[in-house]
């Protein structure tokens, strides 16, 4: 008989799908030193503005004021560019954590792989949007099939809150910083960058434990698939 025979009776398995799930295990590695990288910048630039707010409030010769100016530079275009790597691959890498889904088996999506990212350049929309497709991502990650049910984590509250007071704090300073005229104000501009470093340290540190247990629960379903089949007279009593 020809092995690749199979009965009409037999259980149909997706070979595709078993195929497009990806593992996401050094892209997550990746994009969480980045984030704990990015922390440890944040540091480093709460040391810069400390060290300038220190300068400010008192007198200070032209060459501090130079040597000041080279650090901060220096400080923000590293912070900048890291910033930029780190939004690219974490924007990549909630595209494929949103196609395993796809292939862990969940059905009906609200939200697909490029939108939950898209969602981030829709002005209003970009106030909640993002943050339901990364509950939803969190939730079917833990069981696509009873992810109705799956409770949510603190890491996402957090995480989404920290990011709209970083992104406020930001747009505050550059309104800010575009009126400045004398010590004063640039003394409020550093207090207000000092302030705006530690929530970036923050969430820098939130952002790599909400990634790494999103991908840490999708490798253990994909390792033991649930089959969730729900309790006898269970449709009934929900009505």
């Amino acid at each position: 008989m020809d092995p690749r025979y199979k009965s009409p009776t037999a259980a149909v398995v997706d070979d595709d799908a078993s195929a497009d799930f990806r593992d996401l295990t050094t892209f997550t590695t990746t994009l969480t030193w980045l984030l704990r990288a990015g922390a440890a910048l944040a540091v480093v630039g709460l040391w810069s503005s400390a060290s300038q707010l220190e300068m400010l409030s008192r007198d200070f010769t032209q060459a501090e004021g130079a040597a000041n100016v080279q650090r901060v530079v220096a400080v923000a275009g590293g912070t900048v560019l890291l910033r930029v790597v780190t939004f690219i691959v974490f924007g990549r890498w909630i595209v494929l954590a949103h196609r395993n889904l796809d292939a862990l088996g969940a059905h009906y999506l609200e939200f697909r792989p490029g939108w939950a990212v898209g969602w981030f350049f829709i002005p209003i929309a970009n106030l909640w949007k993002p943050f339901q497709a990364m509950r939803s991502l969190w939730r079917h990650s833990h069981s696509v099939h009873r992810a109705e049910i799956q409770s949510d984590t603190w890491v996402l509250p957090a995480w989404w809150t920290l990011w709209l007071v970083f992104l406020f704090m930001g747009n505050v300073s550059q309104t800010v910083s575009r009126n400045a005229n004398g010590v004063d104000d640039y003394r409020a501009i550093t207090q207000a960058a000092l302030a705006g470093g530690i929530v970036d340290v923050v969430l820098c540190i939130v952002a790599s434990i909400l990634v790494s247990r999103t991908w840490r629960a999708q490798a253990a379903q994909r390792e033991n698939p649930e089959r969730y089949e729900p309790p006898k007279g269970f449709a009934d009593a929900a009505v």
